[in-house]
């Protein structure tokens, strides 16, 4: 059975990092054609809205199916039920008793008080129901104000790293975004450790050193393989980047690894285990936040002449950005799932195999031959994820062989 779960595990893994591959080499066809970021970017994690109605609609033919949507009298019992659907077992508040009654908490105005007697009567139900079997873990499940409040507080720091990951695509090659982005996995170390989430160790600490010095190597390949007046001309979209402009896109391609860096760490820390939020939920609610939150960028970045705004006047730049939003919402929900399964670390890491698929798809689909210096840089890159990724499986060892040993 543990084997057949490591395998689960790699093959969402996989799934996660080709997917991003191919994103990746799409949105940066994109960029070729239509060179509006913030525009993809906001029509990507709107796209997450889907993950929202999917719950949603769910949720009600729960509530459906189990003759509930007769006993909702307002918008405020609807949310109620509507959390209360989403697990095989009610939450925690649900069990809470009050000697208040429900007019005295109507008076009073409170959200959870007013609806006390609805959750009672739900939960009293929940005990001849034969679909609600015995799961702990459901009842530790953050409930939908709690998942909104915390998809609030990240969809900028989200959105912000999803902006950095395609804007540096118009100045850095998708190689170099591939690889300086996967640091985001010593980024969540290095943060881990300052935090007290992960354990410092010396092999993790030659792991983020190693790492450094690929990405180093791989930057000066981007820098010396700039144009040159006297060089050749060729199809590469690169060709004509000053090295200020190259050095632009590494920079932004890095500051992304960071910004997803604190985004995983902080998120690890409010929450605890991964398994207490739902990844679908969650991410529904960051595309809604984003939907209603981020649009005033637009007016912003036009008036400031960074983006002017406009709509892609072709129909293969709505098919590909089509093509781009259905593969972030695969790689997404791939990546929330292996989240559930593993840890922060571990999928962060699992991300890593989007380097060699970068540099293959860039040959291939661009007729370029990285030097020999990038190529180094790469599997020092790599090498120093496994490294990492080791350690945290043996610190988890550590970690239940104690919990055991406790009991």
């Amino acid at each position: 059975m543990e084997s057949a779960g490591s395998g689960n595990h790699v093959v969402r893994r996989s799934k996660t990092a080709k997917t991003y591959g191919m994103a990746r080499h799409t949105t940066g066809i994109i960029l070729l054609i239509y060179s509006h970021p913030f525009f993809i970017t906001y029509i990507n994690t709107s796209c997450f809205v889907v993950f929202l109605l999917y719950v949603i609609a769910q949720r009600v033919f729960r509530m459906w199916r189990r003759g509930k949507l007769s006993q909702v009298k307002s918008v405020r019992s609807f949310f109620v039920y509507l959390d209360l659907h989403g697990m095989k077992e009610p939450p925690s508040y649900a069990r809470e008793t009050s000697s208040l009654n429900d007019e005295d908490a109507e008076e009073d105005g409170d959200y959870e008080e007013a609806n006390l007697q609805q959750r009672r009567r739900l939960l009293d139900s929940y005990g001849n129901d034969s679909e609600l079997t015995e799961a702990a873990s459901s009842a530790e499940k953050l409930g939908l104000r709690e998942t909104a409040r915390l998809a609030a507080q990240f969809c900028m720091l989200w959105f912000l790293a999803n902006y950095l990951a395609i804007a540096c695509l118009q100045y850095t090659t998708v190689g170099s975004t591939t690889i300086l982005t996967s640091t985001s996995g010593v980024w969540t170390l290095i943060f881990g450790v300052l935090i007290r989430v992960e354990r410092f160790s010396l092999r993790k600490a030659l792991g983020v050193l190693a790492s450094l010095i690929g990405v180093i190597l791989i930057s000066r390949v981007d820098l010396s393989t700039s144009s040159s007046p006297d060089g050749p001309v060729n199809d590469d979209p690169f060709s004509n980047k000053s090295p200020a402009e190259v050095a632009l896109g590494d920079a932004m391609a890095a500051l992304s690894a960071i910004v997803y860096g604190v985004y995983t760490i902080v998120m690890k820390k409010q929450v605890g285990n991964e398994s207490r939020v739902n990844m679908q939920l969650f991410f529904g609610l960051v595309g809604f936040f984003n939907v209603f939150l981020l649009w005033p960028g637009f007016v912003i970045l036009h008036f400031w002449g960074v983006e002017r705004f406009s709509f892609p006047t072709e129909n293969r730049i709505w098919v590909i950005i089509l093509i781009n939003s259905v593969s972030s919402l695969v790689s997404d929900i791939c990546w929330a799932y292996a989240m559930l399964l593993t840890t922060p670390l571990v999928v962060t890491v699992g991300l890593s195999l989007t380097i060699p698929l970068s540099l293959v798809g860039q040959i291939i689909l661009q007729g370029q031959y990285a030097s020999v210096l990038y190529w180094i840089g790469a599997a020092i890159v790599f090498a120093s994820f496994l490294i990492v990724n080791r350690e945290s499986k043996e610190d988890e060892e550590q970690q239940e062989e104690q919990e055991v040993e406790q009991e």
